[in-house]
């Protein structure tokens, strides 16, 4: 499901790409945001004042309408990933680690299936593509490039929410407690 929805989110970036630069040609400029699109548009489509000819804005009219679409389908997946994220037990013991969300938990789940197969985390962030992979042979640790091989989707949402995350630490103190995946933050 996470992987149908962002190819919807990618049709549609696309879509609205194609309404602006139609626009642009015209003079019409419309910030990138899809809230913006959905907002400005029927206003300029309506203004009798701009140099849009009726075929422009009838063509305008028949990109919005697939774009309206693209938003209901990706409303309809939102919905069905979080109805998953909510039946799932895993899902919700994911959650409860910083920065993960519906999304991701059930990004995780779906990929990984059964987290017993790695044994500890730095196994499956190797296996993900995020840190080297490594071979230990005796005392010694060689350690080998960072593959890209794994889940890309996975690791896209992964290092994203870490950046977020990141951005967020230096407004909040954290606390973390010994033994813990988790932490409590307050705000400086």
């Amino acid at each position: 499901m996470p992987r149908i929805r962002s190819l919807l989110m990618r049709d549609r970036i696309a879509q609205i790409n194609q309404i602006r630069v139609l626009l642009a040609e015209y003079g019409l400029v419309i910030a990138q945001s899809p809230l913006q699109v959905q907002r400005h548009l029927p206003e300029i489509v309506a203004d009798t004042t701009t140099e849009l000819t009726e075929l422009t804005k009838g063509m305008v009219c028949d990109m919005y309408k697939p774009l309206k679409q693209l938003d209901e389908q990706i409303a309809r997946y939102d919905n069905r990933i979080r109805q998953t994220h909510r039946a799932s037990a895993q899902c919700q013991r994911l959650e409860k680690i910083r920065g993960v969300g519906p999304m991701i938990a059930t990004t995780i789940t779906a990929a990984a299936g059964n987290a017993r197969a790695f044994k500890n985390g730095r196994q499956f962030a190797a296996w993900l593509g995020l840190t080297p992979r490594q071979h230990p042979s005796g005392s010694r640790q060689r350690l080998f490039g960072i593959t890209k091989r794994g889940n890309s989707y996975l690791r896209m949402l992964l290092v994203h929410r870490a950046r977020a995350v990141v951005q967020q630490a230096p407004n909040r103190q954290m606390h973390y407690r010994a033994g813990s995946t988790s932490c409590r933050t307050d705000a400086v």
